[in-house]
């Protein structure tokens, strides 16, 4: 998908929360925190407790049209938590999703679902690529448009060592 940044800006401002917390129907609006380039998010469900997740947007290098957003999530059973990657719409989704930390590759995601307005891939944290990012300096998150044809985006992992800390509380 090929979009003004006004737009992608306007998606991207207009997500419901509840996206990045597998659907989780809020009772309030969300509260929010900065940790260097990233923003913690917390939102309490109607069915109680507290949902948060460290997310950062960025505009493909390629084509500063299109733009992704990441969330870092605690997820049951998973103990360094989910990456959840959301791209536009007309993402080429069977290549998923790649994901490196400064020079180090890991496993592609898979998407697993399109709303009307993005599409989302998740996987849960390896031990490895949690410590890079944690000490890594930058996540380089590539989708595709057509098959081998890669978007690049590039995440600063400027802050996230404390946001994942304070997420892990």
């Amino acid at each position: 998908m090929r979009c003004s940044k006004k737009s992608l800006v306007s998606v991207l401002a207009c997500l419901p929360f509840a996206h990045f917390f597998a659907g989780a129907a809020l009772a309030q609006q969300p509260e929010s925190s900065k940790s260097g380039a990233w923003e913690m998010q917390c939102a309490s469900p109607t069915t109680g407790g507290k949902v948060c997740a460290l997310v950062q947007k960025a505009m493909s290098e390629e084509q500063p049209n299109v733009g992704l957003m990441v969330a870092v999530r605690k997820g049951p059973g998973v103990p360094n938590g989910v990456i959840q990657v959301f791209a536009p719409l007309g993402t080429f989704l069977l290549e998923g999703v790649g994901i490196k930390v400064d020079e180090v590759e890991f496993s592609k995601l898979p998407f697993f679902r399109c709303t009307q307005i993005t599409c989302a891939a998740e996987g849960p944290i390896g031990n490895d690529l949690m410590s890079k990012m944690l000490n890594g300096k930058n996540l380089l998150i590539t989708i595709y448009v057509n098959p081998g044809e890669g978007l690049r985006h590039i995440f600063t992992l400027d802050g996230f060592k404390d946001g994942y800390n304070a997420l892990r509380e």
